[in-house]
Order: structure tokens, then C-alpha cells, then sequence
């Protein structure tokens, strides 16, 4: 749309509201409280992030003009938006300013990097497989512990019958010795060898 339309578009809607040029709309009380409304919203510019002193028009419809719509209400500093209205001493279109206004957002939005302080975004998906897999690794450590518990009170129960057996080697007792599955590594075949001698020696 060419400026000229633009513009007149506006006047023509702004004198069915009862203003005969737009400055006298910027004087009046509704417009004030449009604008009061913007910077209760965001007081900062949205480009530099300074306070904002005035207020971008991205559209000139009935809504906006009469606060129904304030989405298309811009808060800027005076630097900004004379940067995004003029080009040099031409002054730029509504389409133009705000693809301009759009520009100079872009450059000033920093990018965002992962730190300690603000760390990379995770997807929920992404989340819950890390969740699930945390939580086998935990299932996983307990059920080592659970069976070393179990060998440990194997081993100690067995301990104590050989050494009630060692006590009175005979050959009843060795033959209803039947070696655990759970033992201390080499305590079985050393108790059996034991056993064994003391039976040779018995019988010779």
C-alpha cells in the first residue's frame, strides 16, 4: 500500500472519530489512555531496551486508534522510532518503518548460549527419556546391592557351619556337607580339603 493511501486512510478514520488532523488525536484524552495502557504493559524500548518515551503505530485501524487493540501498539525511544519512520529526509511508509522496526529488533536480540546460570532448553520427550534412564540406573544399583547383601549373609551362614563342622570332622557330618551357591571365593574347597584330612587321618 503507498504512503499516500496509508496516511489518508488515517485521516479518514481519525475524522469519523471526530479529530480533524492526528496531532489532535496525539493531544487527546483517549489517546493518552491508550498510551499509558502500552507502558503499563512494557515501559522499555523494544529495541535498545532504554525507557520508552512514544509509542510505534504498526497499524492505523479503527481498533488501534480507539485502544481495542493494542497488540499493534509499539513502545520505542524517540532515537528508534525517528530511525524507523525516516529515511534520511523521506519519510517511510507503515510497511516500510515496521519491516525496518523488525530489522533492528533482530540485531539487538542477543543470542541465547548455553551457561550454568541459563542452560540449554531440553524438550520434554528428551526429558522424560533421561528421567526413565536415571531411574534404571538407580533400579540397577539397588538390585547389585540387594544381591551382594544376600551373598554376604550366605557367606557368613555358611562360615559359621564350617566352623561348626570343623569342630567334629566325622564322616556323617561330611557326608551331608553340600556346598552353598553363595560362598567366599576358595573358603569351600578350602574347609572340603580340611574335612578330608581329618577323615584320612581318623580311618588310618
Amino acid at each position: 500500500m503507498a504512503r499516500g493511501q496509508t496516511y489518508k486512510a488515517r485521516s479518514q478514520i481519525l475524522a469519523s472519530l471526530g479529530y480533524a488532523r492526528y496531532a489532535d488525536y496525539l493531544k487527546s484524552a483517549t489517546w493518552h489512555r491508550i498510551r499509558r495502557k502500552v507502558f503499563r504493559k512494557n515501559a522499555k524500548c523494544v529495541v535498545c531496551g532504554t525507557k520508552a518515551t512514544e509509542v510505534h503505530h504498526r497499524s492505523y485501524s479503527t481498533k488501534v486508534l480507539t485502544g481495542k487493540k493494542i497488540g499493534s501498539l509499539v513502545p520505542i525511544c524517540r532515537e528508534h522510532h525517528e530511525a524507523i519512520e525516516f529515511d534520511g529526509e523521506r519519510k517511510r511508509t507503515i510497511a516500510e518503518a515496521n519491516q525496518h522496526l523488525d530489522l533492528l529488533i533482530s540485531a539487538a536480540k542477543p543470542v541465547q548460549t548455553p551457561t550454568k546460570d541459563r542452560p540449554v532448553k531440553v524438550s520434554r520427550s528428551r526429558q522424560k527419556r533421561r528421567e526413565n534412564a536415571r531411574a534404571a540406573q538407580i533400579r540397577e544399583q539397588q538390585n547389585k546391592l540387594a544381591i551382594k547383601k544376600l551373598r554376604d549373609e550366605e557367606n557368613e551362614k555358611w562360615k559359621h557351619e564350617a566352623r561348626l563342622r570343623w569342630k567334629c570332622p566325622n564322616a556323617g557330618e561330611l557326608a551331608n556337607y553340600s556346598r552353598p551357591k553363595l560362598d567366599g571365593p576358595g573358603l569351600s574347597a578350602f574347609v572340603a580339603k580340611r574335612h578330608r584330612s581329618n577323615l584320612e587321618a581318623a580311618t588310618a
